[in-house]
C-alpha cells in the first residue's frame, strides 16, 4: 500500500490526524467478506461505520482503541450496489471529540456475473523450446465457468492478428480444455521456436449469446532449451581457463546427442581476467553454462569475454553461439543462486553475441539467480550488478533478482568514444535486447540504465589507426587518426523490455535510451527515492521510439515518466499515480538528429512536426504539471486524449506560446482535474482506489463512455472492448458491462453540399451530414474508401468545410460518421465545380512597404478566378492609355524615373481576352541614407524567431542580443542592410526587464512608440561594471552618435552612470545635458561626435563607481555619417 495520507481540514487547534484507508477488495461479489483498513498517525481512537447494503440509513458501527496505527474491520457483503463506509480517526476524547478527520470508501457491490468474465493464465510465463505448458482459464467477476459455452484460445506471434493465419502459433477450442480445481486448462502446448508470444481469447456463453475476448501481449516466452546434463562420473572434455589465474576456470563436457554442458565454479577472489570463450568448439546444438560458487558466502564474480573485433562490427566475436543455439548462462540446484559481487561488477559480458542470462535453471525456479552484495558489509559492493559492454548484443535475461549496488542494478550499452567507431551510430546497433521477469530494488542509484545516456551527436577527434568497414547499410566507411568525425551512440533495435519489477531506486527506476521497440507490463515502485536532481524519474524512455503501455507506477518521486523522442511514440494505457513530482519530462535538444534533422544551431526556434508522441488511455495523477517541455526543439506532434489528469492546475509547461498553443489544441477528452480534488474525483468517478493505484470503475461510472477511442483497443486488464460504439477515459472499461449504457450505432443517412446547389464557383463547400444515433466523428474526402480522410469531431449543427479538389467538372464527395469504434456506411454526394471569372483584388508594390530607396520595384499582383492570367499591363496613367500589354510572368518589376512619390495602376487579361479592372498602389522612392537607428532589449522570440528585424514604420532595427559574441546585421532608416553589431561583454539579462523598462507615454505620442521606447537593456550594480555593444561594417569617416536612456526603475544615479564610445581603444564619455535623469526619461537624447576607422567603434554604459545599487540603461542608439 502507498504511505500517502489524505488529510481532511484541521477541525480543532492542535492534533492534526492523518487518514488514510484501504480495503481488500473495491468489487466484492454478495457473500463476500471486505478487510476495511486505516492507518493512522495521532489517532487514538477509530470509529467505523459499516454497510453491508447500499441502504445507508442501515449500518453497524464498531469502535478500536488505536494502540499500533494500523487497524482494520471486517464487512460482509449483503447485497450489491455502492456500499458507503466510513472511517473516523480521533486523537482526542472529550465529549465533542473535535480533533479527528473522517473519510468515506465505498465498495462497488456486485452479483455473479452471467456474462463470460474471465482471467487469462499459464503455466509458466516462461517455458523452453523442448517443454510443454498449460493454459489456464479462471473465473473473473463470478462467472460461473461450468456454464455453456464455447471457447476459442489463439496463441499468437508478437504483435499478430488472430485473423491472420500465418500469425496463430497455436488455436485452442473448448474441446481441449477440461474443467478442474476452478480452472478451465489446455494441457500439453509446446512451442518449439524461441520467441514472444501473445494470448487471445474468445469465450462466447450459449445462455446469454454474448462474447467476451481478451488480448494479453507477451503473456508467453519460450527461452532456449538447456543442454543435456553430464553422465555421473563423466570426465570434461576440456577446461577453459582465465589467463592467469588457475582458478577461474570452466569445465566442458559433451552431453547428449550434441550438446556442450559447462560448468563454472566461482573462485572467492575479488578479480581475474575475463575468461575468453574464444577457444569454445562450434557446432553444438545446445550451450549450458552451469553456474556453482566455490565458497557460500565468498566473493563470487562471472566475468566472460570474447576477443573483440575491432573494426568489423558485423563480424560476430562469439560465432559457436546463434539466436537458435545461444549460450545459455544459468544455475543447476533447487535453491536460488546468491552471487556476491564487488569492486565493478557481479556479472560482466565482454564482445559478445547470443547470450542467455537463465534465472530459471534447470530447476525452473523463480528468481534463481540473485546478484546482492556480500554479507560482510565490510566487503566493497559492487557498481553495477550486471554489465554488458563493448558491442555485446542479441542479449536475454529473466527471472533474476538484482539489489544493493553503488550504482546501476543493470547496465547495458557501448559507449561512442573517440577510439571507437564501429560502435557509433549507424555502423552497430545492439539488436534483440529482451530484458523480463526480473526484480530490480533497492539499488544506490539507477535500476536499469539500458543505453547510453544522450541521443545527442558530437564532433571528436578520432585517436585509434586508420581503420575501413562496412556500417549498416553495407557501405565502405573510413575514418583515420587526427581526423575529425560526428559521433553518436548506437541504436537498441528491437528492443524488449517487459514485465519487470523496480522498487526503491536512489535515481531513476528504469533508464532506457537510444532504444527502438516496446517496454508493456512492468511495475515501478517507490523509485529515485533521493530526489536527486535530473535524476528523479520513474520510467524514464528518454531516447525512445515505440510503444510503452500497460506499465504502472506508484509514488515516483520526481517525473513519474521521462520522454525523449528519436522516433514515433504510443504512450497508452499505463497508470501513472503519485504523491510526488510531476507526471511527464519531455527531453528534446538540438543536439540530438531525430529531433533536429537539418542540424540548425541552438536557439533558431526549430519546428519539427514530424515526431508523433501520442499519449491515450492512461492515468496521470500527481501534485506537479502534466508535462513539462524543454524549451529547445519546438516538437509540436504531442496528442493528449481518452486520459485521466490529475494536475496543479497546469496541463503543459516550459515551450514556446506558439508550440503550447499547439499541445492544448490536441489535448482532447481527457478527464482533468486538480490533484487536491482527487479524493472527492474518486468517489465522483467510482474509481476503485487511488492510494494503492488501482483505477478500475465500477460498472457504471461516467468514465465508461466519455472516451474517443480513436486507438482503443483493450484495457488495462487486457479486456477487448465489449461496447460497439462505446470507449472510456482512462485504462480501464467497466468492472463489468453495463446495459444502461447507450451503445446504439449510428447511421449515416444522406448528406449535401450547398444546401443541393447542383454547382458551385468556390472549391469550399459547406456538407451537411444527416444522420441517426449519437455520431461524435466524421471523415471525408473524395476516395471511395476515404483511406486518407482524418477522422475529426462532428461541429454543432453538423455542417461541415470541405475543399474540393482543383479542376473543374463534377466531383463527388464521400463522408463516413462513428461513435467510438463503430463506423457507419459510407454516402456520397456531386457536385458540379464551375469556372469564375479572373478578378484583380490587389496590386502591391515593394512587398508592400511604402518607401523604397530603389528606382526598380517588384510588383505583385493578387488575383482570383478559374483561370490564370496571360497578360498584365503597368503604368503612372490612371486609364492606362497607352500601356501596352506584356506576357504575364511570376516575377515582375516596375521602373520608376525619379524620386517621389508614386502611383502604379495595373490590369490583367485572361487567356480569353477578358480584363480585369484597374487597381492602383503608391510608394515613396526616397534617397537611400547611412543613418542607423538601433533598438535593443528585445528577444528572439519577441521578435517571431528572428535576431533583428527592419521596422519601416519606424524606420529603425530591433535587435535581440541575449548571448555574449553574438552578431546581428544593422539596416538604415530606409532598409538597406548595412554593417552589424556584436555584445561584446558577458553580462546576462540582456533584454527589457519589467521593473527596468523604458519610460512610456501610455499614448504612443512620444518621440517613438511606446513599445520602443520601453525596450531596454540595463547595467546593474554597486560598483564599476560595463555592457558592451560593437559596431562594425560602416566606412571610416565622422560620425555623430546618439543615445536614449530611460528607464522606470527609481535606482538610478546619473553622476555615477556613464556613457561611452570606444574607437580604437579611446574611449570618450558622453556629455549629460542638464539635470540629466534617466528616470522616467522621455525626451532627452545623449550625444557624441566622433571619427571612426575601419574597425568601427563600441558603445559602452553601466556603473561608473561603487555606492549603493543602480540601474543604468540605453535603450536607442542613432548612428548618422556627417
Amino acid at each position: 500500500m502507498s504511505n500517502q495520507e489524505y488529510v481532511n481540514k484541521l477541525i480543532g487547534g492542535i492534533g492534526r490526524v492523518k487518514l488514510a484507508t484501504k480495503v481488500s477488495n473495491a468489487f466484492p461479489l454478495v457473500g463476500e467478506t471486505v478487510t476495511l483498513e486505516a492507518v493512522t498517525k495521532w489517532a487514538q481512537k477509530m470509529y467505523f461505520t459499516k454497510r453491508s447494503t447500499s441502504d445507508t440509513s442501515i449500518s453497524a458501527g464498531e469502535t478500536i482503541d488505536n494502540t499500533s496505527q494500523n487497524t482494520s474491520v471486517t464487512v460482509p457483503v449483503s447485497t450489491e450496489g455502492d456500499l458507503r463506509q466510513e472511517v473516523r480517526a480521533v486523537n482526542y476524547r472529550n465529549a465533542e471529540e473535535l480533533f479527528s478527520t473522517v473519510l468515506v470508501r465505498y465498495l462497488y457491490a456486485m452479483q455473479n456475473q452471467i456474462l463470460p468474465y474471465h482471467d487469462v493464465g499459464v503455466s509458466s510465463e516462461i517455458s523452453r523450446t523442448d517443454q510443454n505448458f498449460t493454459i489456464n482459464i479462471m473465473s473473473d467477476n463470478g462467472y460461473d465457468l461450468s456454464r455453456e459455452h464455447t471457447l476459442e484460445v489463439f496463441i499468437l506471434k508478437e504483435n499478430g492478428d488472430s485473423g491472420v493465419p500465418e500469425d496463430v502459433i497455436a488455436h485452442r477450442t473448448q474441446t481441449d480444455f477440461t474443467l478442474t480445481g476452478g480452472l478451465l486448462t489446455s494441457t500439453e502446448i509446446n512451442i518449439p521456436s524461441r520467441g514472444i508470444y501473445d494470448v487471445e481469447t474468445r469465450y462466447y456463453d450459449t445462455g446469454t449469446q454474448k462474447t467476451i475476448s481478451k488480448r494479453i501481449n507477451k503473456l508467453i516466452t519460450i527461452t532456449p532449451r538447456l543442454a543435456a546434463k553430464p553422465s555421473e562420473g563423466q570426465e570434461p572434455k576440456m577446461s577453459i581457463v582465465s589467463d592467469g589465474y588457475p582458478d577461474a576456470k570452466i569445465d566442458v563436457y559433451e552431453t547428449g546427442v550434441n550438446d556442450c554442458y559447462m560448468v563454472f565454479t566461482i573462485p572467492d577472489t575479488n578479480y581475474y581476467k575475463d575468461i575468453n570463450l574464444d577457444s569454445l568448439p562450434s557446432g553444438y546444438d545446445a550451450y549450458t553454462l552451469v553456474l556453482k560458487k566455490a565458497v557460500e558466502n565468498g566473493t563470487s564474480r562471472l566475468r566472460l569475454a570474447n576477443t573483440e573485433i575491432k573494426g568489423n562490427p558485423q563480424q560476430s566475436p562469439s560465432p559457436q553461439f546463434s539466436e537458435n543455439n545461444p549460450l545459455v548462462v544459468t544455475i543447476d540446484q533447487n535453491t536460488p543462486l546468491a552471487l556476491y559481487g564487488t569492486s565493478w561488477n557481479t556479472i560482466c559480458f565482454v564482445s559478445m553475441w547470443h547470450v542467455v542470462l537463465d534465472g530459471r535453471g534447470y530447476y525452473n525456479l523463480s528468481k534463481g539467480i540473485k546478484l546482492d552484495r556480500n554479507p560482510d558489509h565490510k566487503i566493497t559492493w559492487p557498481v553495477i550488478h550486471l554489465q554488458v559492454p563493448d558491442g555485446s548484443k542479441y542479449f536475454e535475461a529473466f527471472e533474476l533478482e538484482i539489489l544493493a549496488c553503488s550504482f546501476a542494478g543493470i547496465s547495458i550499452k557501448t559507449d561512442p568514444t573517440a577510439s571507437n567507431p564501429w560502435y557509433w551510430n549507424e555502423n552497430f546497433e545492439l539488436n534483440n535486447l529482451w530484458l523480463h521477469h526480473m526484480y530490480v530494488h533497492d539499488t544506490d542509484s539507477e535500476g536499469w540504465y539500458i543505453g547510453y545516456y544522450t541521443p545527442e551527436k558530437s564532433t571528436v577527434v578520432y585517436t585509434g589507426e586508420t581503420v575501413t568497414f562496412k556500417n549498416l547499410k553495407g557501405e565502405d566507411v573510413t575514418y583515420i587518426k587526427g581526423y575529425s568525425y560526428t559521433k553518436k551512440a548506437h541504436y537498441l533495435t528491437n528492443f524488449r523490455f517487459y514485465r519487470n519489477n523496480t522498487e526503491h531506486t536512489g535515481y531513476d527506476g528504469v533508464q532506457i535510451s537510444n532504444s527502438v521497440g516496446e517496454v508493456c507490463y512492468n511495475r515501478l515502485y517507490d523509485c529515485a527515492y533521493k530526489n536527486e536532481s535530473a535524476q528523479t524519474s520513474g520510467l524514464s524512455i528518454q531516447s525512445f521510439s515505440g510503444k510503452c503501455y500497460n506499465n504502472f507506477l506508484l509514488d515516483s518521486h520526481g517525473a513519474n515518466l521521462q520522454v525523449g523522442p528519436i522516433g514515433n511514440i504510443e504512450i497508452f494505457n499505463n497508470v501513472a499515480q503519485s504523491k510526488y513530482g510531476m507526471g511527464v519530462q519531455f527531453l528534446f535538444s538540438y543536439d540530438t538528429p531525430e529531433q533536429n534533422p537539418t542540424n540548425a544551431p541552438a536557439g533558431n526556434g526549430v519546428i519539427n512536426n514530424d515526431l508523433q508522441i501520442v499519449f491515450h488511455n492512461n492515468v496521470i495523477s500527481t501534485p506537479g504539471m502534466t508535462a513539462n517541455g524543454r524549451n529547445t526543439v519546438q516538437i509540436r506532434g504531442v496528442h493528449m486524449y481518452d486520459n485521466i489528469i490529475a494536475n496543479n492546475g497546469q496541463l503543459f509547461g516550459n515551450m514556446t506560446p506558439e508550440t503550447l498553443a499547439v499541445w492544448e489544441s490536441q489535448a482532447v477528452n481527457n478527464e482533468v482535474f486538480l490533484y487536491s480534488d482527487l479524493y472527492q474525483k474518486v468517489i465522483d468517478l467510482k474509481i476503485a482506489d487511488y492510494v494503492s493505484g488501482d483505477y478500475c470503475i465500477a460498472f457504471d461510472s461516467s468514465l465508461i463512455s466519455a472516451g474517443l477511442g480513436t486507438t482503443f483497443s483493450f484495457d488495462y486488464r487486457g479486456y477487448l472492448n465489449w461496447y460497439n460504439t462505446v470507449c472510456p477515459i482512462g485504462p480501464y472499461m467497466g468492472k463489468y458491462k453495463s446495459d444502461a449504457v447507450d451503445d446504439e450505432s449510428v447511421e449515416l443517412l444522406s448528406i449535401s453540399m450547398n444546401s443541393g446547389n447542383s454547382s458551385t464557383q468556390e472549391r469550399d463547400v459547406s456538407v451537411l451530414l444527416n444522420y441517426t444515433g449519437a455520431a461524435t466523428r466524421y471523415r471525408i474526402g473524395e476516395s471511395t474508401d476515404l483511406s486518407s480522410a482524418t477522422w475529426q469531431n462532428i461541429p454543432e449543427g453538423n455542417t461541415v468545410e470541405f475543399t474540393l479538389s482543383d479542376g473543374f467538372g463534377q466531383k463527388t464527395v464521400y463522408a463516413q460518421i462513428s461513435k467510438g469504434q463503430a463506423i457507419s456506411d459510407t454516402k456520397s454526394a456531386t457536385i458540379e465545380y464551375v469556372s469564375t471569372p479572373l478578378t484583380l483584388e490587389a496590386l502591391i508594390l515593394n512587398g508592400g512597404k511604402i518607401t523604397s530607396t530603389s528606382l526598380i520595384i517588384p510588383v505583385t499582383f493578387t488575383y482570383a478566378g478559374s483561370f490564370a492570367p496571360t497578360k498584365y499591363r503597368l503604368g503612372e496613367v490612371a486609364d492606362l492609355t497607352g500601356v501596352e500589354w506584356v506576357d504575364y510572368s511570376d516575377s515582375v518589376n516596375y521602373t520608376f524615373t525619379s524620386i517621389g512619390s508614386k502611383t502604379v495602376y495595373g490590369q490583367l487579361q485572361d487567356a480569353e481576352g477578358n480584363l480585369t479592372e484597374i487597381k492602383h498602389s503608391s510608394i515613396t522612392i526616397v534617397e537611400p541614407s547611412e543613418k542607423i537607428v538601433i533598438s535593443i532589449g528585445w528577444t528572439f522570440n519577441v521578435l517571431g524567431g528572428v535576431g533583428e528585424l527592419y521596422d519601416e514604420t519606424n524606420q529603425l532595427v530591433k535587435v535581440a542580443l541575449q548571448t555574449q559574441n553574438i552578431v546581428r546585421n544593422l539596416y538604415t532608416t530606409t532598409g538597406q542592410q548595412l554593417g552589424t553589431i556584436t555584445k561584446v561583454d558577458s553580462e546576462g539579462t540582456s533584454y527589457m526587464m519589467e521593473s527596468q523598462k523604458g519610460a512610456s507615454t501610455g499614448n504612443n505620442s512620444g518621440i517613438y512608440p511606446d513599445e520602443i521606447l520601453e525596450r531596454n537593456i540595463c547595467t546593474g550594480g554597486n560598483s564599476e561594471r560595463y555592457r558592451e555593444f560593437k559596431m562594425e561594417g560602416l566606412s571610416a569617416g565622422t560620425y555623430k552618435i546618439r543615445l536614449f536612456c530611460s528607464t522606470i526603475n527609481a535606482a538610478t544615479d546619473a553622476a555615477r552612470s556613464k556613457w561611452k564610445v570606444s574607437v580604437s581603444s579611446a574611449e570618450t564619455d558622453f556629455l549629460l545635458p542638464t539635470d540629466f535623469n534617466p528616470k522616467n526619461n522621455l525626451t532627452q537624447w545623449l550625444e557624441q561626435t566622433v571619427e571612426v576607422g575601419e574597425d568601427g567603434f563600441s558603445i559602452l554604459w553601466g556603473v561608473a563607481s561603487s555606492g549603493s545599487y543602480i540601474y543604468v540603461p540605453l535603450n536607442i542608439i542613432e548612428i548618422e555619417k556627417l
